[in-house]
């Protein structure tokens, strides 16, 4: 209790002064000080413990997980089919140039998280990079996707290396703030997984719905997906939702500020080196980062290849494909109230090494009967199966992303016990560095694995051997290794519901004291 005590007197009561003040000054800039760390103090107690969001906030936060979805839905979906069957790219090369802007990405997005954490301004924390990162966003996506008409292969490498390494720390500079806004704006367990479940509600229905225009309306004259003119139109409708989304999150979220919590430290080479120290000492932090890395390996390398698959391996139609990404939507609905209902009964690591397990499953499922002989089915009823199975797997996903964001929240407040500091960007950096890092690697062994079964680019669907078909479906079901080895990672995940909920009132207690600590200060001045 001294430790808290000396804690809270340290952040919050005023401070010796070397400047000649008369004393009537000092009192008055000690009555300030202390009213508005007792005002500080309430508000985060109220917004943390006990006051619901509204449901402002609450959309207005989900409108985040638009950018989220959309902007990574585009890019693992169509980027390496873009480079290496359009623009003529090999698929080593594009996967050098996703390996390149993964090393950027692996010292950035822990130094943004860290920054976020610390940053003092008049917006707060997060609210500063969400609204300046908004317009970098939108733009490095729209160029990434334009480069000139009869590019060497060489200077394609380089375009797709250099406004890759643009677009990712962009999207960082947006995205870590963002998750780490998500787990201030109530620690309450309930109100939480609400939150969660309306951005991903938001992130899967908005997101699949655009690619599923660009499949239907945008990307089918010609030569379809081959077809290099039909991308610009597809990418500027990408890059309106991207900028208008961000600044609604940012916007309607703003008047939320004061009710969250600001850093207490400043920043520094050897500061940042020890939150990671404090981290990696967390079990629990470890568990959900090499699980989720493993999960979202499995996710990249099927988005990767899907665009693959239904061309030359299933030999869909453009808008046959499209009909993949309606089933994304109709997950989203039904994925948020089934994990809702689930989380009453399971404990979140239970819960989510079921998703693993049934994803992972799934995903591979009906390749190894078709490569069997077994799904030898009508067109029609081929497709019918194959949304269905492509609808149960993105429910396990939803699933598993709510659970997530919950677990990393969790994981948050038990640091803030430990060391008495608020880190979210620190642990939602990791979950953004092992989306965009699972997203490079997919289409690293998506590029070098089309290389090495002889798919060239441009190829024909109609005109590519059996071999070469058999040999992609393989690939394809290679990921799933490790879905199921993401599933072991979660069963080292050890703050079940009991032990969190002593985490809460652990914090709301020391919160309380503080605040009557400041109440007896004010008093006496």
């Amino acid at each position: 209790m001294a430790d808290e005590e000396k804690v809270a007197n340290e952040l919050l009561l005023p401070q010796p002064s070397h400047e000649h003040h008369s004393p009537t000054t000092e009192i008055l800039e000690a009555v300030g000080r202390v009213s508005m760390a007792r005002g500080s103090l309430t508000h985060v107690i109220e917004t943390s413990y006990a006051r619901p969001l509204s449901w402002k906030t609450r959309i207005g936060y989900a409108f985040g997980s638009i950018v989220e979805r959309t902007q990574d839905t585009v890019f693992m979906s169509i980027s390496m089919i873009f480079f290496n069957q359009v623009v003529g790219l090999t698929g080593t090369l594009a996967s050098l140039a996703l390996t390149i802007a993964l090393i950027v990405d692996a010292v950035a997005d822990p130094s943004i998280g860290s920054w976020s954490d610390r940053v003092k301004t008049r917006f707060g924390r997060r609210h500063p990079f969400m609204y300046l990162s908004s317009i970098p966003v939108a733009l490095s996506l729209g160029l990434l996707f334009n480069p000139p008409y009869h590019i060497s292969k060489m200077a394609a490498f380089f375009w797709f290396t250099c406004f890759t390494i643009l677009f990712r720390l962009s999207v960082s500079f947006y995205s870590v703030p963002f998750m780490g806004l998500g787990a201030e704006l109530t620690s309450h367990p309930q109100q939480r997984s609400i939150l969660m479940s309306m951005q991903a509600l938001f992130g899967y229905f908005v997101a699949p719905m655009i690619m599923f225009i660009g499949y239907q309306k945008m990307l089918v004259s010609g030569a379809g997906l081959l077809n290099r003119d039909n991308y610009p139109p597809f990418i500027y409708l990408c890059c309106a939702v991207v900028f208008v989304a961000s600044i609604l999150c940012a916007v309607l979220t703003h008047d939320q500020i004061k009710y969250l919590p600001t850093s207490k430290s400043h920043p520094g080479i050897k500061a940042l080196i020890m939150e990671f120290v404090h981290a990696l000492r967390n079990r629990s932090f470890i568990s959900v980062v090499i699980a989720f890395l493993l999960l979202s390996t499995n996710l990249g390398i099927a988005d990767t290849i899907l665009l693959y698959t239904g061309l030359y391996f299933w030999r869909l139609k453009t808008t046959e494909i499209s009909g993949f990404t309606l089933t994304v939507p109709i997950a989203a609905i039904i994925g948020p109230p089934i994990t809702l209902l689930l989380l009453r009964k399971f404990e979140k690591r239970t819960l989510i090494m079921l998703m693993c397990l049934f994803y992972a499953v799934l995903g591979c499922t009906p390749v190894s009967l078709r490569l069997l002989g077994v799904l030898d089915l009508s067109h029609n009823v081929l497709l019918f199966v194959l949304y269905g199975f492509m609808m149960l797997t993105y429910i396990c996903l939803v699933g598993h992303n709510i659970l997530v964001m919950n677990m990393l929240a969790d994981i948050a407040d038990q640091h803030e016990v430990l060391t008495y500091k608020r880190n979210e960007g620190i642990f939602y950096s990791a979950r953004t560095l092992i989306g965009k890092s699972a997203s490079a690697l997919g289409h690293v062994f998506g590029g070098i694995g089309v290389d090495i079964i002889g798919l060239v680019p441009g190829s024909d669907p109609e005109h590519i051997s059996q071999k070469v078909r058999d040999h992609l479906g393989i690939l394809s079901m290679i990921g799933s290794i490790a879905g199921l080895l993401a599933m072991v990672s979660y069963g080292f995940y050890a703050i079940d519901n009991k032990k969190h909920q002593e985490i809460v009132d652990i914090l709301k207690k020391r919160a309380q004291e503080q605040a009557r600590s400041v109440e007896k200060d004010y008093d006496k001045l």
